[in-house]
């Protein structure tokens, strides 16, 4: 799929790549070679998983940057544009940053890639450009042959395993937890969130046979009543400012990948700055109030569901909720619908730009009772001042936050 605005910078550079997605780390590989290897220059933490990777690279981005680091980081997919893709201290990257490192993409004159390929190589060289002291790198899909894994970071993480991109990565549990333990490296320690037996078994023995030390959460790290605990550190008080139970495993994963950055890198970890880094974390779409009544969840597979549906129980109990929705015609929509339907007290379909973007009329057909609009402010309307949960999928959510 094109990455918005990236054929801007391809056209200002005479830059080829291609809008595929093929998986493999030859044509990374080699492009990195050309330009000198700029990734080896860098402290990374590498973040895989099915949900939770965007929450947990916002607590990590906080941690470091809180511990006064220069932070780049690198995610995807982009939302709006290439730019909310990078990172810089905080800011997305400038159009001055990323012509500088495109530039020096196209002076090594690479060639062959796909435009995530591409924009990972970018990434990598305006990080080394920046100097940063940590870059914290999302998987694009899976991980063993994403374009991102090609690092040997400080340290890994994989947040959670389920079901998604079936087509590329398998249909079992054990196939995608074997592309996602594709990030583990010789040496470098992996935190591990909660997955199922199936899949901690994968992780385990790939851990196991790189003598990669692994952290397990609540084995070896969890918070609980506001606590963190390992076994070398303990943090009181820990509020965190993005809302769920499942906010707590993404911030425990982060500090447990913030403790072993730190153990590695010779850092000090200041209690009271962790505490105040995870109390001031934002990560758009993460049940995010954009006007009275109206939140914004990115929920777009079955167990993200399960992890709304939790939070929307905790912040209202009972009461019910007008969804707001729009779906990606590649996911398990039913699954999902499934999962939303008991805390609905209604559905409003609506539509949103993307090449694989289910109709609202479609999807309408799908909900029993449900209605279809063509804007958000008729489908908040319907809801009469009750609560209203725009979901379904980030690219919908970017349209509407945008607007």
């Amino acid at each position: 799929m094109e990455i918005q605005g990236l054929a801007h910078y391809k056209e200002m550079f005479g830059v080829a790549s291609t809008a595929v997605i093929t998986p493999g780390l030859s044509r990374v590989e080699a492009a990195l070679r050309a330009l000198g290897n700029p990734e080896k220059s860098l402290h990374i933490i590498h973040v895989a998983g099915t949900n939770g990777k965007g929450s947990t690279i916002g607590f990590l981005e906080q941690l470091c940057t809180t511990r006064q680091l220069q932070v780049g980081v690198f995610t995807s997919p982009a939302f709006i544009d290439v730019h909310d893709q990078l990172r810089l201290n905080g800011q997305h990257i400038t159009p001055a940053q990323l012509e500088a490192a495109m530039e020096t993409v196209a002076a090594a004159n690479v060639r062959d890639l796909t435009d995530f390929e591409l924009l990972t190589v970018v990434a990598y060289v305006a990080f080394s450009q920046a100097n940063v002291d940590v870059a914290i790198i999302e998987a694009g899909m899976g991980g063993l042959l994403d374009a991102t894994n090609v690092v040997k970071p400080v340290v890994s993480v994989i947040t959670t395993v389920a079901l998604e991109h079936t087509n590329f990565l398998g249909t079992t549990l054990k196939d995608i937890a074997t592309h996602k333990a594709g990030i583990i490296k010789r040496g470098v320690p992996i935190i591990q969130g909660a997955v199922s037996q199936e899949a901690a078994s994968v992780i385990a023995q790939t851990a196991n046979k790189l003598h990669a030390p692994l952290f397990v959460y609540a084995q070896d790290f969890q918070v609980e009543d506001n606590v963190y605990r390992s076994e070398a550190l303990t943090i009181h008080d820990l509020t965190p400012s993005l809302h769920g139970e499942h906010q707590l495993h993404n911030m425990a994963l982060a500090i447990a990948a913030f403790e072993q950055f730190c153990i590695r890198m010779k850092l000090h970890i200041a209690p009271k700055r962790v505490q105040q880094a995870v109390s001031q974390v934002h990560v758009p779409y993460r049940f995010e109030q954009i006007r009275d009544h109206v939140y914004v969840d990115g929920a777009h597979n079955v167990a993200a569901a399960e992890a709304l549906v939790a939070t929307i129980r905790e912040m209202f109990g009972e009461q019910r909720v007008h969804f707001v929705i729009g779906i990606l015609a590649d996911k398990d929509i039913q699954g999902i619908l499934n999962v939303l339907a008991p805390v609905a007290a209604s559905f409003t379909c609506v539509p949103f730009s993307h090449p694989r973007a289910l109709s609202a009329t479609q999807l309408a057909s799908m909900i029993p009772g449900s209605k279809e609009v063509a804007t958000l402010d008729e489908a908040i309307a319907l809801a009469n001042g009750e609560v209203v949960v725009v979901t379904g999928s980030l690219y919908l959510l970017a349209t509407v936050v945008s607007a």
